[in-house]
């Protein structure tokens, strides 16, 4: 009987960790600041990115192929707003169980985000890489294809999220390999569209040339800001993770700090880019 209290007790610490909530020892300041992030992300993220799943349905009255993964991206993001959710009433009332559904819909962040980002990098890339490809890829079932496969690797790391919340390590060491090998396929993406666009393809002149460049400089802006947004999203928790166990308490409290305060900052970067490209922001042109 002891030794399955003792195991409780861990497991109840493993959760509170793994949603930086420490009910004992969590100092004021964190506190504060993790109902302040989480707010931000509940009171702006989640109304933008609702707005932009209702734009995407109702706009046309069908899902366009071309934005069949931004919609993907903005129902993990919708999904990721649970958590926020689950975090409150974790905190506020120490209920283990609610952590733990936290824990599960966190992945949407953590691997939801990267993988349709990735996905948007990708067809980005065909398309001004290699328009022949794209042309044969355009349908929209292969896209379904892929956001299947996606939302099933999800599903799974959700499932390995809630299995491993007593063993932090494996959890970290799979983070961080899946986080530098979707970093190292949108720097790839990135840097072939730019030289793509520094060196046109050959017979190719006049405004069909300046036309061209504009599609390939439209895709750069947005393979660079989606590059950006990684690292800024993710090299935070790849550095707390490899430094966890080698640094103090309050250290931690501030790396995570400071990984969410990135996360939820970020967030804003698909619904911008969306609503940029669709005219909704009267402040700047489009």
């Amino acid at each position: 009987m002891e030794s399955l209290e003792e195991n409780r007790v861990n497991s109840s610490n493993q959760i509170s960790f793994l949603q930086i909530s420490i009910y004992d020892d969590l100092p004021s300041w964190f506190f504060w600041l993790y109902v302040v992030i989480h707010t931000v992300n509940l009171l702006l993220c989640f109304p933008s990115n609702a707005f932009i799943l209702w734009l995407m349905v109702t706009r046309a009255g069908r899902v366009n192929a071309s934005e069949f993964f931004s919609l993907n991206l903005t129902v993990s993001e919708l999904l990721y707003g649970l958590s926020n959710i689950c975090a409150f009433i974790s905190v506020f009332y120490n209920v283990v169980s609610v952590a733990v559904a936290s824990a599960f819909f966190s992945v949407f962040l953590f691997m939801g985000r990267p993988l349709f980002q990735t996905c948007i990098c990708v067809e980005r890339y065909i398309a001004v890489v290699h328009p022949v490809l794209f042309l044969q890829l355009k349908t929209l079932k292969y896209r379904v294809v892929c956001c299947a496969a996606v939302w099933l690797l999800v599903l799974g790391a959700c499932i390995m999220q809630v299995l491993t919340l007593n063993n932090l390590i494996l959890a970290q060491r799979c983070y961080i390999g899946v986080y530098l090998l979707l970093f190292s396929v949108k720097l790839f993406c990135c840097l072939s569209v730019l030289r793509a666009l520094r060196k046109p393809g050959p017979g190719t002149g006049g405004r069909d040339k300046e036309g061209s460049d504009k599609v390939k400089m439209k895709s750069f802006k947005v393979l660079l800001i989606i590059t950006v947004s990684t690292v800024l999203t993710y090299l935070p928790f790849i550095i707390t993770f490899t430094l966890y166990g080698f640094i103090s308490q309050e250290g931690v409290f501030a790396s995570f700090g400071t990984c969410a305060f990135f996360a939820v900052m970020t967030g804003f970067v698909h619904p911008f880019l969306y609503l940029h490209r669709m005219g909704k922001l009267p402040c700047i042109p489009c």
